[in-house]
């Protein structure tokens, strides 16, 4: 994903070393489908997920109708970058958005993507939200954009989320050992005009079950294709756009905000000669009337005997991604957050 093969090299210097090489997972495959008691449409998934970000928007006040959406037991799973504690029960995920609330005021909380998978019973959502600091008078105003994904349970709760989510000024600093390393993209500026209307307003065209299986197989391939079984770096050329730009989400893989495709080729390839990786898709959903879709990813890795990517050590990385799709349903505009240990965090 962004820049992989500059991430297996930063995190596998922290593993120990492993007596054999481990054998990498299965190759790269969309979440298996099960059958649920009470299916939820993709409607009811879209509605519930608006309803979410609807209520964690509006703070202290909503808390009723933020425990009707959850379920007793959810789980909020960490991205280890801005979000370090897992939560476990709707009281602490209720408890986390009065917190939020408490120290950041939210002068914007919009839902302006979303796209569900009901065979998955999952959605996901792209939030523009502006911030500032409620510590002080002179808090920096922030703004930037972050993706949720809710799992729901057979009565129709969230059992599951996962947010990943751009850095405000303050928490530059409260998170980084040095907040000038952070370049992330401007996604208010990259991402947020064509969401709302200035670039992806046309649907993609042609039949729309079509497009919605070419915009699945184009993020599969594009995920795919950075595990050792995936197609090979010319692969992409049928799934992305020539205009192709992947921007980075966190600002922290250290190369610059974007690449385009056939940089995106190069790391392919270079990731395939130095080491044995899979990359497994949890999730995906796509939107082909608003052409946009949204991937969960997890990938293991191990170095072909180069030093500087531990041979005998496995790296796993994680990642949740947002895609634009021009009208011929190839991938033009990737926002990636990659989630893994990196070196610029304060807490290590």
């Amino acid at each position: 994903m962004f820049a992989r093969t500059l991430l297996l090299r930063t995190a596998s210097k922290a593993l120990p070393p492993r007596a054999t090489r481990p054998t990498p997972p299965p190759r790269a495959r969309a979440a298996s489908t099960r059958a649920f008691h009470n299916a939820m449409s993709s409607k009811q998934l879209i509605d519930a997920t608006a309803a979410f970000v609807g209520a964690w928007g509006a703070g202290p006040g909503s808390e009723a109708k933020l425990r009707e959406l959850l379920s007793p037991g959810v789980l909020f799973e960490p991205d280890g970058v801005v979000f370090r504690q897992e939560l476990k029960g709707a009281d602490s995920v209720v408890a986390a958005m009065q917190r939020q609330h408490g120290r950041l005021a939210h002068r914007r909380y919009d839902a302006v993507a979303v796209a569900s998978n009901p065979e998955e019973r999952t959605a996901f959502a792209a939030v523009a939200w502006e911030y500032s600091d409620n510590n002080g008078e002179q808090g920096q105003p922030s703004r930037g954009m972050s993706l949720k994904q809710l799992v729901f349970d057979d009565e129709g709760r969230i059992c599951a989320t996962r947010v990943v989510r751009q850095m405000t000024q303050e928490e530059k600093k409260d998170l980084l050992s040095d907040p000038s390393a952070c370049h992330a993209a401007d996604l208010w500026a990259e991402v947020l005009p064509r969401l709302e209307g200035g670039g992806s307003s046309a649907p993609a065209g042609g039949d729309e079950a079509a497009q919605h299986d070419k915009m699945m197989n184009a993020l599969k391939t594009w995920d795919g294709a950075w595990g050792s079984d995936g197609c090979d770096a010319s692969g992409l050329q049928a799934v992305c756009s020539p205009n192709l730009r992947v921007l980075d989400g966190y600002g922290l893989h250290g190369s610059g905000t974007s690449y385009g495709l056939k940089e995106a080729q190069e790391m392919v390839s270079s990731l395939r000669k130095k080491s044995e990786s899979a990359t497994s898709i949890v999730h995906l959903a796509v939107n082909p009337a608003a052409r946009v879709g949204f991937s969960r990813w997890e990938a293991n890795a191990a170095g072909k005997g180069d030093p500087g990517l531990g041979a005998d050590a496995l790296v796993k990385l994680g990642g949740l991604d947002l895609a634009l799709f021009d009208q011929e349903g190839r991938i033009e505009l990737l926002v990636q957050f990659t989630m893994k240990q990196y070196p610029q965090l304060a807490i290590q």
